[in-house]
């Protein structure tokens, strides 16, 4: 869809709308072509609703409960001022319960997953965009040593921010 039709059909500001679009050509979620903007092999496999392994539904629940990364998306992409809300991270119970979900098998998944991916062995880069705590980043470290990795919204004071 070209840029136009795509703010007007999102109702958002043209100008932050190609700035998005723009990231997310850089995030390889979005190419650009002749007709305009469509996603990546990589979106339509982790973006879209039927997908068995979309991550729209963690998304959507961070953007309602307006913490983290996409806290304010929507009016962001109106044209209003960006902000974050840190308190989800620096809720010491809110921590415990990230940690305590992780162990009821979301986590195992992501790493029997992640190693079955031919590249995983070879990747060194990771970068964890709504990591939550870090702890499926410290994980994924500890499957593949040679990995270097930064969870985005993670705390500064949480002990494996950046690996």
């Amino acid at each position: 869809m070209p840029l136009n039709e795509l703010a007007e059909t999102m109702e958002t500001d043209r100008h932050v709308t190609e700035a998005l679009c723009d990231l997310l050509i850089e995030l390889t979620l979005l190419e650009e072509s002749e007709e305009g903007y469509r996603l990546t092999v990589m979106a339509r496999e982790f973006l879209v609703t039927n997908s068995p392994v979309n991550q729209l539904l963690d998304i959507g629940m961070y953007a309602e409960i307006g913490a983290g990364p996409f806290g304010n998306l929507v009016n962001v992409l109106k044209g209003e001022k960006a902000s974050f809300d840190h308190r989800m991270w620096a809720n010491t119970e809110m921590v415990k319960r990230m940690v305590q979900w992780s162990k009821a098998g979301s986590l195992q998944a992501v790493i029997d997953f992640l190693k079955t991916l031919p590249e995983f062995e070879s990747c060194k880069k990771m970068c964890d965009y709504a990591g939550n705590i870090g702890h499926y980043s410290d994980a994924i470290v500890k499957e593949n040593e040679r990995l270097h990795a930064i969870s985005l919204s993670c705390p500064k004071w949480w002990p494996w921010q950046v690996r």
